[in-house]
């Protein structure tokens, strides 16, 4: 850049000593330079306007297409994408722990209290329904927290419902690289493995060395459960206010009956459970205080339903 400068600076000295020996004066030098600034202004703020209207044109069309729906989503895409290559060099990567940007003095942890129990005091039953929209889902169940079963949610277009077995899940978890070095964050089972050596688990029921077992664990590794969302797809009548959570849950078993219901500690303020094959009983327990208001539920899901909760921490989930 230096260069470039000492470069033209040295044509400029050059320029005026010619115009010199040609006799001209510094005030005919000026002059004649005036004129061609003025020109050269002239052409900069032509230059510029066309400029603002090509880029108010492009203005009103990213506007127009943005009220597209499959055109907005791309927009959340590309930003979501030049964020994650450009989050490197921007140095946010430190506040990615952090619960609030700055921490609040006055902030305290809500607990539940006996008006919260209201939302969970009148469920008795889990409505099934199917051919629902996204806007009665959001309206009647998410807003009101209350519990819902869709009858139609999974189809055949999801590569779970025909690939998921204890084979298939056996050779996922023991090839796939983002799933055999991805060791579960929460892990709950009958059969006691190292730190949850799922690999180890699918190999012996595989092979039919374990009977009457039930196993639940978090993938909470981003790559491992990016991987698994490959084999599902988002409920069709999931409103788009509602974001995926990082993590995903699997729960399986065979043949394992008990008179006490296991507890999924999925800590979430809103979960959707998919059932992919056979039958699963559920029970949703009331947290204190509201258990002597509330009542406990229970419902089993059925194959290719969704169960939808969401809830303001009044009920615990138990499979």
């Amino acid at each position: 850049m230096d260069e470039k400068r000492r470069e033209i600076s040295n044509k400029i000295e050059e320029l005026l000593k010619k115009s010199r020996e040609k006799g001209l004066t510094d005030q005919d030098i000026q002059k004649q330079a005036g004129s061609l600034l003025k020109l050269q202004r002239k052409w900069s703020w032509r230059a510029w306007k066309r400029y603002c209207s090509i880029l108010l044109i492009l203005f009103f069309i990213i506007y127009a297409l943005s009220h597209i729906e499959f055109i907005k989503r791309s927009y959340y895409w590309a930003a979501k994408t030049i964020f994650i290559y450009t989050v490197q060099y921007n140095g946010w990567s430190s506040f990615y722990m952090d619960e609030c940007l700055i921490p609040n003095p006055f902030h305290e942890i809500r607990t539940l209290t006996n008006e919260d129990c209201e939302l969970c005091e009148n469920i008795k039953l889990i409505p099934r329904l199917s051919n629902i929209s996204s806007a009665l889902v959001a309206e009647n169940f998410l807003k009101q927290d209350r519990p819902l079963i869709v009858t139609d949610a999974v189809d055949n277009t999801w590569p779970a419902v025909s690939l998921y077995n204890i084979n298939f899940l056996r050779q996922i978890f023991e090839k796939e690289e983002e799933l055999k070095s991805a060791p579960p964050c929460m892990y709950a089972s009958n059969v006691r493995m190292k730190r949850g050596n799922l690999p180890k688990l699918l190999e012996l029921a595989s092979n039919n060395h374990i009977t009457n077992w039930y196993a639940h664990w978090e993938n909470c590794d981003k790559q491992a459960a990016k991987k698994l969302r490959t084999f599902y797809q988002r409920p069709y009548f999931m409103p788009s206010m509602v974001e995926g959570g990082e993590t995903n849950w699997l729960l399986i078993s065979s043949r394992y009956t008990t008179a006490k219901f296991k507890p999924a500690d999925i800590n979430l303020p809103m979960v959707w459970i998919a059932q992919l094959k056979g039958e699963n009983k559920f029970r949703l327990t009331p947290r204190e205080p509201c258990n002597s208001t509330c009542s406990p539920i229970y419902t089993t899901l059925k194959p290719k339903e969704l169960r939808l909760l969401s809830f303001s921490n009044t009920l615990k989930l138990y499979s």
